[in-house]
């Protein structure tokens, strides 16, 4: 194996051995979401989308990696026809592009040949239904020492969804728009793991006026973060991550809730490719990255921490710290062992993530008189 397919492999064997933290979970009702055909609206999306797209070459990381084999996705770009790439992001769950970001090509031919693994990714989607909803207080947390709770074991998977909608004061129903994408049908909507992931982690930030995720995957966390009250949120990716975001988000929000490179940036929501983020004013209370900076190259993410520090914003880190191959060399990094080598932050809060076994919340503060801008007003977490 080369350098990219072992990133890849080294990708996969990690984040998609999913443990199922609730014993019992019963294998619901699962399907890939039919193919979608781009309206004339969703050409419109991809002519922005071009002219937004800046190149850069990848680092030397497991996203560079994967970035460099993506090449029915640079195909077309290349290409530049709104209506071919419309159609292209329409169904990207099952394309090269959404590699490790939402399920992308190899895992959709996995998951189509391979009927025990459907089932084991369908119950996980239900185990992180489960988790959210006693994350946030819609049903009681089941005690291992005293044996499941019979109400809870009742509740079907619609009655779940529908007392979390209830104490988020939302509907959390998904907007319909991952053409090839597998999900669970709960009868109030269809869930796939990454739209629980996202809405737990948004909840987490909904007292934030603004938030700045750096690696913001399909920009899941960003539509539910707006819907439960953020005003405001950026989003630093590699360029073709932003394509796919921006694509979600305009057909989620509207199209006049994004704003991208080289736009007037008055939009509620703005994306930034990493290469000239350094160069734009970001406006955020709080800066988020979740599940990318292990897989990032040291010193890019040295940069980003000092970049972090002389904002003078908290730094929320959702993050592994097993430290397994990369597949490309030096193991994956540890957060907080890069946050102690920069220096001039403190550590505020550590946690376990709830929704993902071996996962953990951090928040670090840059300490005072480290950092250049100061910001008021910022509530608190």
């Amino acid at each position: 194996m080369n350098g990219r397919q072992i990133a890849v492999a080294a990708w996969d064997a990690f984040h998609r051995k999913g443990i199922i933290q609730r014993r019992g979970i019963r294998t619901p009702q699962a399907y890939f979401l039919p193919d979608l055909e781009p309206t004339q609206q969703d050409v419109q999306i991809a002519e922005r989308l071009l002219a937004a797209y800046v190149y850069s070459p990848p680092h030397e990381d497991i996203w560079g990696s994967i970035t460099s084999g993506l090449q029915g996705f640079a195909a077309v770009v290349d290409r530049a026809d709104p209506l071919e790439l419309a159609r292209y992001l329409c169904n990207v769950s099952r394309m090269d592009a959404s590699r490790g970001i939402v399920q992308g090509d190899i895992e959709h031919q996995k998951l189509k040949l391979d009927p025990t693994y459907r089932r084991h990714v369908a119950r996980m989607a239900a185990d992180k239904l489960l988790l959210v909803a006693e994350a946030v207080g819609a049903v009681p947390v089941e005690n291992p020492e005293q044996g499941p709770r019979r109400d809870t074991a009742k509740m079907t998977s619609g009655q779940i969804v529908d007392a979390i909608s209830s104490v988020m004061s939302i509907d959390i129903t998904p907007p319909e728009i991952d053409g090839g994408l597998f999900k669970i049908r709960t009868g109030v909507g269809d869930f796939g793991e990454r739209d629980l992931n996202a809405l737990y982690t948004a909840w987490l930030l909904r007292n934030y006026r603004s938030v700045c995720e750096i690696g913001g995957g399909s920009g899941r966390v960003a539509y539910w973060a707006l819907r439960l009250g953020v005003r405001h949120y950026t989003i630093i990716d590699l360029p073709h991550a932003n394509m796919l975001q921006g694509f979600y988000l305009m057909k989620a929000l509207g199209a006049d809730s994004v704003s991208l490179h080289g736009e007037d940036g008055r939009a509620p929501i703005t994306l930034t490719p990493s290469s000239v983020h350094k160069s734009v004013g970001i406006d955020a209370d709080a800066i988020l990255n979740q599940d990318s900076f292990p897989e990032i190259a040291a010193d890019v993410v040295r940069g980003y921490l000092e970049w972090v520090k002389n904002l003078d914003v908290p730094l929320i880190s959702i993050n592994h710290e097993s430290q397994p191959p990369s597949g490309i060399g030096a193991p994956q990094i540890r957060v907080s062992d890069l946050v102690a080598e920069v220096g001039g932050f403190e550590r505020t809060e550590r946690h376990l993530y709830w929704l993902r076994s071996g996962y953990v919340l951090e928040r670090f503060e840059p300490k005072s008189g480290s950092g250049h801008a100061t910001h008021s007003d910022s509530p608190s977490h």
